[in-house]
């Protein structure tokens, strides 16, 4: 019984630390692209407020390449909206998975007609759309649509993800099938350290610069900490061949001898909790303009696997003696880097005293002060910190309340809290009542309720909050004059505006029949085709803003 375990064990430990050796598969797929496969970004690159889940394709800065299906299966849903993954298909395969293809500007023909048909009958521009299984089957390497550029795009690329169908948790492709040219280990860049007594939020790390030398990184100067609990954090990138944009890193291990100790693999990640990128990153430290430092201990509060198979401490216990470690970092395609280190305990710290209220993580917390309250849920938090609120008076006449300024105000938010105003001022519309949150010239805008405290909205990120009314419709106004003479192609553009860019709803109507106008931006816009007959017409445009107001616009028109 001893060998075959001892074989096991040194197989696994071979796969962990061999270099430039490809990862198993579990089946072959066809690389999407008709052209040679190079990666723009990664599966679990470091994103805001996300991991990257899935694989950016190049597509030479191009739009409208050929994208072909991997393996045979069927379309299972289609997805439109104006931000996110824009124009998006997904197909399920027989042996469980899901491939996802976003950014695409054009399905197939028949796909179009049928999408556009639901989208009138949902009365809906934007869809997400279930496909009855076996209505649109694709075979391996046969076409299902032309890449592009919509959604939150930045550039034209092909969006590529395998999930599972089950669960829809997003496996990491380079693992899974999809072959990409790699013969390049990661690059590692610094240590960083923590105190683990302390909140992450409420230190500065002792970041190490790293130098390479021989087979291995080291630091480029000794490491004495004062603490005696140490957290460890790498800052790391990987390249694949041919391509020059820093991804992200596969795996890191940290060990002593051949004692795992910690570590992370992005391999299989929820959409539930890809928020959780705000835990296993020092937010802290790239909020203020620093590199992403990926911590290799399990946050004090996380809801990812991604730390699975560590267990033990959470952190490494720094005594006077020199303690000497390793990190393992890889890649998919298990291109690995070594980082040798020690540490020892050296001087001591200075305590510091934070003022304001305790925010404790995994537990239920309330603030409340002079005229405001806030609800955060146990799993709002990744870890602990001190809050506390300044108060600045309104200036403004829609401003009906004070101004709230949460310190400090960058801290990470995994979950919606509920944030609670009262105002003093006499003659409020409640119906028209809104709270605004402003974080870094970023507004946001929600819709007040009363809760019995105060007026109520959910927000995801702390800020500035403030109570206001709005009375003020939105305005819409039309590309063409009254009585215009239009025909097949013709573009009919209707462009809004909202006083706190809050919209809504919109809706429009052609002699009270729903025409699909597609939004860009402030505009929506319809290209006249067959769902408008030759005739008098009468187009009216229905605007809602956040508050409630209303505008109703109409335009008289004749098609051709």
């Amino acid at each position: 019984m001893r060998k075959p375990f001892f074989f096991f064990i040194s197989s696994l430990l071979a796969a962990l630390i061999t270099t430039a050796q490809p990862t198993q598969r579990s089946s072959d797929l066809m690389y999407p692209l008709l052209i040679k496969p190079k990666l723009n970004a990664s599966f679990g690159k470091m994103r805001p407020n996300h991991f990257h889940m899935g694989l950016d394709l190049s597509t030479e800065a191009k739009e409208n390449l050929p994208v072909q299906a991997p393996a045979d299966g069927y379309i299972a849903r289609i997805k439109i909206e104006s931000g996110g993954f824009g124009r998006a298909i997904y197909i399920n395969h027989p042996n469980g998975t899901t491939t996802v293809y976003a950014h695409m500007n054009r399905f197939l023909p028949a796909v179009e007609t049928y999408l556009e048909k639901k989208q009138y009958e949902q009365e809906s521009w934007k869809i997400d759309l279930s496909v009855p299984a076996g209505l649109f089957r694709v075979k391996r390497g046969q076409i299902i649509g032309y890449s592009g550029n919509t959604g939150s795009s930045e550039g034209p690329h092909l969006h590529f993800e395998l999930r599972d169908t089950k669960t829809e948790h997003c496996l990491n492709p380079l693992t899974n099938g999809i072959s990409v040219e790699d013969h390049v280990s990661p690059e590692p860049k610094q240590l960083a350290f923590y105190d683990y007594d302390k909140s992450i939020y409420e230190q500065v790390p002792m970041l190490i610069a790293l130098i390479k030398k021989g087979d291995s990184y080291v630091p480029a100067s000794p490491i004495d900490l004062p603490f005696e609990k140490v957290a460890v954090g790498i800052v790391a990138s990987d390249r694949s061949d041919g391509s020059y944009n820093p991804n992200g890193i596969y795996r890191a291990l940290l060990k002593q001898g051949e004692q795992k100790l910690a570590g992370f693999t992005l391999e299989n990640i929820s959409y539930d909790f890809t928020r959780n990128i705000n835990g296993h990153i020092d937010y802290v430290h790239r909020y203020k303009g620093g590199n992403y430092i990926q911590l290799l201990h399990r946050p004090k509060f996380f809801q990812e696997d991604i730390y699975a198979g560590f267990a033990g401490k959470s952190f490494l216990l720094n005594t006077n003696n020199i303690e000497r470690y390793e990190i393992h970092i890889a890649d998919a395609h298990q291109n690995t880097s070594v980082i040798a280190f020690s540490i020892r305990k050296s001087g001591s710290q200075i305590k510091k005293i934070w003022s304001g209220q305790p925010i404790v993580y995994s537990q239920k917390n309330t603030y409340q002060v002079d005229g405001i309250k806030f609800h955060f849920s146990p799993d709002a938090f990744y870890d602990g910190f001190h809050m506390q609120v300044l108060t600045i008076a309104s200036n403004d006449f829609e401003e009906k309340s004070k101004s709230y300024q949460v310190q400090p105000d960058y801290i990470p938010v995994n979950s919606s809290f509920r944030v609670s105003i009262q105002s003093s001022q006499s003659n409020l519309d409640t119906s028209k009542l809104l709270i605004r949150k402003t974080i870094k010239h970023k507004i946001e805008i929600k819709k007040a309720v009363y809760d019995g405290f105060g007026f109520s909205a959910m927000f995801r990120e702390l800020g500035a909050f403030q109570l206001i009314e709005d009375r003020e419709s939105p305005l819409v106004q039309f590309n063409l004059q009254k009585g215009a003479l239009v025909k097949s192609g013709t573009l009919i553009s209707i462009t809004v505006s909202d006083n706190n860019k809050s919209i809504k709803s919109f809706e429009a109507r052609c002699n009270g029949k729903w025409l699909m106008f597609k939004p860009t931006g402030t505009r929506y816009q319809y290209q006249v085709d067959d769902h408008l007959p030759i005739g008098e017409h009468l187009l009216t445009a229905v605007v809602v803003d956040e508050a409630g107001n209303k505008t109703v616009a109409q335009l008289p028109f004749k098609r051709l």
